[in-house]
């Protein structure tokens, strides 16, 4: 997996390195999937990171009700606990222009 800040995404599809196959997650021409986020601006910057896959852990639904009799409402509230990890780091690249 190929970790990137969302401001390179339109780079990388100018460049030709973004593979769209239906609706599976963006591969690299070599078939690594690209992983842009939002919060990656910030922290990356102007690095590439590789990782090995992503594992993911949830826990089933929790719901909690209540009634708000001072406004006459039934209120319900779904919550799940959602952990993504992978095993390790396997490069970083630095973007220079």
């Amino acid at each position: 997996m190929i970790h990137a800040g969302a401001q390179w995404a339109a780079p990388a599809a100018q460049a030709k390195l973004i593979i769209w196959q239906g609706g599976v997650a963006p591969r690299t021409p070599l078939g690594h999937t690209w992983v842009f986020g939002g919060g990656y601006v910030l922290g990356l910057v102007t690095s590439l990171v590789a990782t090995s896959p992503t594992f993911r852990w949830r826990d089933t639904p929790e719901i909690r009700e209540t009634i708000d009799a001072a406004h006459n409402r039934f209120l319900t509230i779904a919550e799940r606990s959602v952990v993504i990890g992978h095993e390790h780091a396997i490069g970083v690249a630095t973007i220079t222009t």
